[in-house]
């Protein structure tokens, strides 16, 4: 009865700005939120200036984008809460939906590209460093994944989920000394190399990394020679007791 009813005072008089509003209103509470934005917009066309519609009109736009995002319709919320971030561009958390739905529909390179202009933008928190190292990780780019991390501990020192993939790129780091190690005693020492510096990529604090990496560079006859594999970790005494 109410949207009947402003509708008949608007038919009298259109330029009655505020009831554009209030049959938005009684639109979104009938969940019609398409309805509710073509008031709002006409509202704010009468009145530009006006940031109380502004404002409504995107908190009107982040409704219908979450419920297409509820209904698994990602491509359809992504282009309401991009209109949202055009209309306040300020607002990241518009932003932050728009990253979601691009990780819906795995266009993790949109997404990456989207989470850089954030940080580009100084509007980076721990979560937004966290999600980009995991697509960086996801990419195998593990000395940016890292990087990142080291900002999102700078940010939040107790984040779980920060420390968590943090201790996941140690074992990753792990797990490619192991595959080096291998390598390097049966004489793949290219290979070696590079699974040691996937390594060091992975946990740049490690030591042990480097002394391999460095007598990797010698050659087959010296990594034979001078490296002792026990278990796939080194023996940091017997490396460094050999003389350069």
């Amino acid at each position: 009865m109410s949207v009947l009813f402003f509708s008949r005072a608007l038919h009298l008089d259109p330029k009655l700005v505020d009831f554009y509003v209030f049959r938005a209103e009684a639109f979104i509470q009938l969940c019609d939120f398409s309805s509710a934005l073509q008031n709002l917009r006409r509202a704010y066309s009468y009145d530009p200036g006006n940031n109380k519609y502004l404002n409504r009109l995107a908190f009107v736009l982040y409704l219908q984008g979450q419920c297409l995002y509820e209904l698994c319709d990602f491509q359809e919320a992504l282009c309401v809460f991009l209109q949202a971030s055009d209309l306040q561009p300020q607002n990241a958390s518009f932003s932050y939906r728009c990253m979601a739905c691009l990780l819906a529909l795995k266009r993790y390179h949109d997404c990456l590209a989207l989470i850089t202009r954030e940080v580009k933008q100084g509007r980076a928190s721990a979560d937004v460093y966290i999600l980009r190292a995991r697509l960086y990780n996801f990419f195998q780019k593990a000395k940016l994944c890292y990087q990142d991390l080291r900002s999102a501990l700078l940010l939040d020192p107790l984040h779980a989920q920060a420390k968590g993939l943090l201790q996941k790129m140690v074992d990753q780091a792990k797990q490619s000394l192991q595959d080096a190690s291998t390598l390097a005693v049966q004489g793949k020492v290219h290979r070696a190399l590079k699974c040691i510096n996937c390594a060091i990529e992975n946990n740049p604090l490690d030591p042990n990394f480097f002394f391999f990496r460095y007598w990797g560079t010698k050659g087959l006859d010296l990594l034979q020679t001078c490296f002792v594999v026990s278990g796939g970790s080194l023996n940091l005494p017997r490396l460094q007791s050999l003389s350069l």
